[in-house]
């Protein structure tokens, strides 16, 4: 059995859930969080069953935690502590995903999003590496630490109707993009997965089915994003976009101005809601 664990955020989610199966296949105990103790067990029943986790004796540690809580959190940190578990990888999928009018939001509609996709983000990713320092007693090398934070291909993007969610986004690629250069002389490594739509909830699936034959082909299915991103990291990629299509509309980002791009994006979103009778 291996002595090293990985730290799954969202677990409960579809995403999250591929990202522990992933990791389990491949040896590694889980630290798994999401909102929900019951959904936490469901999918700790369900991982304990896979053949790898039988056969490799692994173990599933379950934390219930709101992320947008910071109280929460800092209880998740003392219970990490407490266990003295070895966590060497980690996958920050956790996220709050909403659209709609800025001018419709409520002041907890804002602090969520802002909460859960930045602050919490990049906040664990503080932890763990002070707890790796704390580990080894070692202040410039630390021990290999290889953490994947699913953002999204919005980052590259001013997406009307979607401004909050992608300006939260945004905020995780200049953080780990400047945060390489920090770290670039110790064993900590950070991958930054910037998907389009995946295929995960109704609703999202109803989202990309309304943007017709442009949302198909820029939609990854959950376990091929999860498995191609632990492989990524494991090679310390920075940047995985999946996707051909996704990937020329990130080279047209740095090409197309972006007054542009974000007029054309506002009318997109606007003809997907129409298609859902949401017209805005």
């Amino acid at each position: 059995m291996s002595k090293e664990y990985a730290l799954i955020t969202g677990a409960t989610g579809v995403i999250g859930g591929c990202f522990a199966e992933s990791y389990v296949k491949r040896g590694y105990n889980l630290f798994i969080t999401g909102r929900s103790e019951g959904s936490l067990a469901a999918l700790k029943e369900r991982l304990s069953a896979l053949p790898e986790a039988q056969r490799f004796g692994i173990d599933i540690m379950c934390f219930a935690c709101d992320l947008s809580d910071a109280a929460q959190r800092d209880k998740m940190y003392e219970s990490i502590r407490e266990s003295g578990i070895n966590i060497t990888r980690a996958a920050l999928v956790a996220g709050a995903d909403d659209e709609g009018p800025f001018a419709e939001y409520s002041k907890d509609r804002i602090r969520r999003m802002l909460r859960v996709n930045a602050e919490s983000t990049i906040e664990i990713t503080s932890e763990l590496i002070a707890l790796r320092r704390e580990q080894t007693g070692t202040e410039g090398f630390f021990v290999p630490l290889k953490i994947i934070v699913v953002a999204s291909l919005a980052a590259y993007f001013r997406m009307p109707l979607m401004a909050l969610y992608s300006a939260s986004k945004r905020t995780l690629y200049h953080f780990f993009l400047a945060l390489k250069e920090e770290l670039k002389d110790t064993g900590v490594s950070a991958t930054l997965v910037l998907p389009g739509a995946v295929r995960t909830r109704p609703d999202i699936i109803e989202r990309i089915e309304a943007q017709g034959f442009f949302g198909k082909i820029s939609c990854v299915a959950p376990q091929k994003l999860a498995e191609k991103s632990v492989k990524l990291a494991e090679k310390k990629r920075l940047i995985y976009v999946p996707g051909v299509f996704n990937k020329i509309l990130r080279t047209l980002s740095f090409i197309v101005p972006a007054r542009l791009v974000s007029k054309m994006a506002g009318a997109k979103w606007r003809e997907a809601a129409k298609k859902k009778n949401k017209i805005i």
